[in-house]
């Protein structure tokens, strides 16, 4: 690899013998990283100059980064809490997690390559009850929550069966997490397929979403500080859209939710641009 981008070096803080060399640029693990030194600034305490030296190989310890849209096998994350393996029988082999208790996760590293709505496919199979995971968005010390899905009964643990959901995602390197809350079930891969990105970037002000609670009839108002197309979603909390609308080249929203054809609960408006959620708020349908 050459040399990359704006390089950074300093003097370990707890030992003066290791210098520790920034660079920026984000390093993948599939990358060979080299680096050469020529020069006479680093000096010991001596006055002695550290030798020069090139292409000396640094061990390249980066986790895998799954390119998004794309497919992640279960057993690909970098780091889990009690997940156990197992040979699957599943179409390409290899193996699926399993053994699932509620609270265990596992975590992988994504680069997604464009902002927008994602289909989610997860491949897994279970033999007498339902399963449920929340694919989470991890970012430092918070979450976010991207959907809930529940999983079939299949009959067999290795009687494998497709379920979707959407996400919205950001363009950029993320931590993803599964986090286990409804076992018993295995999971063989899961999938990311580009839905949709909109076109303009925007932002939301003066939003008005009423009533909430409601009966089935809400009502949305905003004013975009940049017009453009959006789209609107309403997702129940298993992920799954249940009204969609696409705006075209609009500055204000003034729209009407008419959610009289669904059950009571919880649902999520959501509103999409070019680069990602731009507004999401929990709406409460109750009925009189």
């Amino acid at each position: 690899m050459e040399a990359i981008g704006d390089k950074i070096w300093a003097l370990d803080a707890s030992n003066a013998r290791i210098i520790d060399l920034t660079v920026n640029y984000n390093f993948r693990s599939s990358d060979i990283i080299k680096v050469t030194y020529i020069g006479t600034r680093i000096k010991a305490l001596d006055g002695s100059t550290l030798a020069s030296f090139n292409n000396r190989i640094v061990k390249n310890t980066i986790y895998f980064v799954y390119d998004v849209p794309g497919k992640i096998e279960a057993e690909g994350y970098f780091f889990q809490e009690s997940i156990q393996l197992e040979v699957t029988s599943d179409n390409g082999g290899g193996q699926n997690i399993g053994y699932l208790d509620i609270g265990d996760y596992l975590d992988y590293s994504i680069e997604v390559a464009e902002s927008g709505t994602y289909q989610v496919d997860y491949r897994t199979a279970a033999l007498s009850e339902m399963g449920q995971i929340q694919l989470l968005l991890v970012e430092g010390d918070s979450t976010t929550l991207l959907h809930t899905v529940t999983f079939p009964v299949t009959g067999g643990w290795q009687t494998w069966t497709t379920t979707s959901a959407e996400a919205v995602l950001k363009k950029g390197r993320h931590q993803l997490r599964i986090l286990i809350t409804q076992p018993l079930f295995n999971i063989n891969w899961f999938e990311f397929s580009f839905l949709t990105s909109s076109a303009d970037e925007s932002v939301i002000k003066e939003v008005k979403l009423y009533p909430n609670p409601g009966n089935g009839i809400f009502y949305f108002q905003g004013i975009l500080e940049i017009q453009g197309n959006l789209l609107i979603r309403v997702y129940n909390l298993q992920g799954q859209p249940i009204y969609t609308k696409e705006l075209k080249n609009s500055l204000e929203i003034t729209e009407v939710l008419d959610l009289g054809n669904v059950v009571d609960g919880l649902y999520m408006v959501t509103v999409i641009g070019k680069n990602g959620k731009v507004f999401s708020k929990p709406i409460l349908k109750v009925s009189k």
